[in-house]
């Protein structure tokens, strides 16, 4: 079984989640993220593209370990000094011309 958490406490470092779920306070936004092996983290805010993404994508971040934690008998990464990186999207949702060529030019 691998580690219950994404890192070490403290630990700054490159994470690729997918936003399980958002919840919008009138003063914060809380998400709720989980990575490939299901290891579940969350944070309050983040730079640089708070509505870039969606509840179901798949994002690049970057961010340090504050703490860990154990909800509801799930362990569960609490993550700061979060910065976005790239929106990766959804499994479901297929990228426009527009961005496929963005993403990919046709010469590269």
């Amino acid at each position: 079984m691998s580690e219950p958490f994404l890192a070490p406490k403290g630990t700054r470092d490159e994470f690729f989640l997918k936003l399980d779920k958002r919840i919008k306070k009138p003063e914060y936004t809380i998400h709720f993220m989980v990575d490939r092996e299901g290891r579940n983290a969350m944070f309050y805010n983040i730079k640089g593209g708070l509505e870039g993404f969606d509840e179901g994508d798949c994002i690049l971040m970057k961010a340090t370990v504050a703490r860990h934690d154990v909800k509801n008998g799930k362990a569960q990464t609490y993550l700061n000094r979060c910065v976005f990186i790239k929106n990766y999207g959804s499994k479901g949702k297929k990228p426009t011309w527009q961005e496929q060529l963005v993403q990919e030019p046709p010469w590269a």
